[in-house]
């Protein structure tokens, strides 16, 4: 698949989003590398997410992770991607719309990130344990009050 093709599929439909994210998936995890050409697919895919595919962040977590597993020295190399793989996690913990699923998925992602980019992504670790800390506090304090509504 030619970036291009990736792009008019990533732009014109949102049916096929999953689609195209199993192909990235299973072509960066294959290879166990990113190639330039999968590169340009990560841009069109933080592109795409930055124009209102986050609620698609579930189906794109699989190829996200990979780019971080595979691609950690070009990303560790790279502080345009750098930020542009922290700009998606904070979207999902910003946006009032994200859900739950989305917000867990955006956890793993950032594990991701703190694991394979240690000491390149020292940066944005207070972010995200100040994130992931308001987040179970507030599922905690949810799951709380409906305990207590149902004990009484």
């Amino acid at each position: 698949m030619r970036p291009q093709d990736i792009f008019l599929t990533l732009t014109n439909g949102l049916d096929l989003y999953n689609e195209v994210f199993e192909i990235i998936d299973s072509c960066t995890f294959a290879a166990k590398s990113i190639s330039p050409t999968m590169w340009q697919a990560f841009e069109l895919i933080h592109s795409t997410f930055k124009a209102g595919a986050e609620l698609y962040l579930e189906d794109m977590l699989p190829a996200l992770d990979n780019f971080v597993q595979y691609g950690a020295q070009h990303l560790a190399s790279t502080p345009a991607y750098l930020d542009a793989m922290f700009s998606m996690v904070q979207d999902m913990f910003v946006d009032e719309k994200v859900g739950g699923v989305d917000r867990i998925c955006a956890c793993k992602l950032a594990e991701g990130m703190m694991l394979s980019l240690r000491g390149h992504a020292d940066q944005y670790v207070l972010a995200f344990v100040s994130w992931f800390t308001s987040f179970a506090i507030s599922a905690l304090t949810s799951h709380r009050s409906t305990w207590q509504c149902e004990l009484f």
